[in-house]
């Protein structure tokens, strides 16, 4: 996996996508809840399940989606990462 995976998972929420994911893909991603901002799937069965749930509820695929655009802007836009970079490094 890697940070690559992690990428995608930060783009995704981003544009307000919903995201299966492992445990091990989105490892280190602080603040993301199951089944709220993302769902986590352990097995190739649970993830297809998962995924399926997703293509059949558009309701769930949107709050999924719209929550996980909040938790990507709260916790990953250049403003937030701006403060924490004054408040780690400051000039």
């Amino acid at each position: 996996c890697g940070a690559g995976t992690r990428n995608k998972i930060l783009q995704a929420a981003a544009l307000g996508k919903p995201v299966v994911s492992t445990p091990l893909g989105a490892e280190g991603l602080e603040g993301l809840q199951e089944n709220k901002n993302i769902m986590i799937a352990s097995s190739p069965k649970e993830f297809a399940d998962k995924t399926v749930l997703l293509l059949q509820n558009a309701g769930l695929r949107k709050e999924l989606g719209a929550n996980a655009r909040i938790w990507v802007k709260s916790n990953y836009s250049l403003k937030t990462l701006e403060k924490i970079l004054d408040r780690e490094l400051p000039l």
